[in-house]
C-alpha cells in the first residue's frame, strides 16, 4: 500500500499518527503540528473514499475530523502517545462512518407504501420491520466487507427518503449507476444479511 498517499504512501501515515498522538500527550493543549495532520487526514480519506464513497466527500471530510479530534482527546486524555495510533485511527474511522451510516437509516422504511412494480426491492420492504434489523443487516454487510451491498442500500434508503416510497430496483440501478440485475443481487444479499 505504499505509495497510495504522496512522498511516503502509508508509512508517512504510521509515522504522522504517531507524532500527531505524541504531539498531543505532551504539550499544554496547543495545536497538533499541521503537516502531520494533513498527512494523517489525507490517510483517512483515502480509507474512507474505499469504502465509503457514497457517503459524499463533505461528510467523509467531516468523518476524518473527527477521528483525528478523537485521537488529539485520547492522547491528551492518557497523557501518553497510543499503541499503533495509525490502526486505533483507521479503526475509529471506521466506526464513525458506520455509525454515520446507520443514522441515515433511522427512519423505518415499514412507512412507506409499496410502489406498484413487484421486484426485489419492493419484496424485500415487505420483510423489514425495524430500523434495528436494517442496521443488523448493513452491519454485517460490512462487516463481510460487501460495499456493493452497503452503496445499493444507502442510494435505496436515499430514494425512499427523498420520494416518500420504496423505490424500484431499476430506480435504484438508475441513481447508483449499476445495472438492474447487479442491484438485484446486491438487494438479495442484503435481505440474507437481515436474518
Amino acid at each position: 500500500m505504499g505509495g497510495a498517499l504522496p512522498g511516503g504512501g502509508f508509512s508517512d501515515f504510521k509515522a504522522s499518527a504517531h507524532r500527531l498522538s505524541a504531539a498531543c500527550a505532551l504539550d499544554g493543549g496547543e495545536e497538533p503540528p499541521r503537516r502531520d495532520h494533513e498527512t494523517v487526514q489525507s490517510a483517512l480519506l483515502i480509507i474512507l473514499f474505499s469504502r465509503f464513497s457514497f457517503l459524499g466527500e463533505a461528510e467523509l471530510c467531516d468523518i476524518a475530523d473527527e477521528a483525528i479530534g478523537r485521537l488529539v482527546h485520547e492522547s491528551r486524555r492518557q497523557g501518553r502517545v497510543l499503541d499503533n495510533a495509525a490502526g486505533w485511527l483507521r479503526k475509529v474511522t471506521i466506526n464513525i462512518a458506520i455509525d454515520r451510516l446507520r443514522s441515515q437509516a433511522h427512519e423505518s422504511l415499514s412507512d412507506y407504501p409499496e410502489t406498484a412494480e413487484d421486484d426485489i426491492a419492493t419484496r424485500l420492504l415487505d420483510r423489514i420491520v425495524t430500523d434495528d434489523q436494517v442496521r443488523h443487516g448493513l452491519k454485517k454487510a460490512i462487516e463481510e466487507g460487501d460495499e456493493m451491498v452497503v452503496r445499493v442500500v444507502g442510494d435505496w434508503l436515499d430514494l425512499a427518503r427523498e420520494f416518500g416510497y420504496c423505490p424500484s430496483s431499476r430506480t435504484v440501478a438508475e441513481r447508483c449507476g449499476y445495472s438492474h440485475t447487479t442491484v438485484q443481487a446486491a438487494l438479495r444479499r442484503f435481505s440474507r444479511y437481515l436474518t
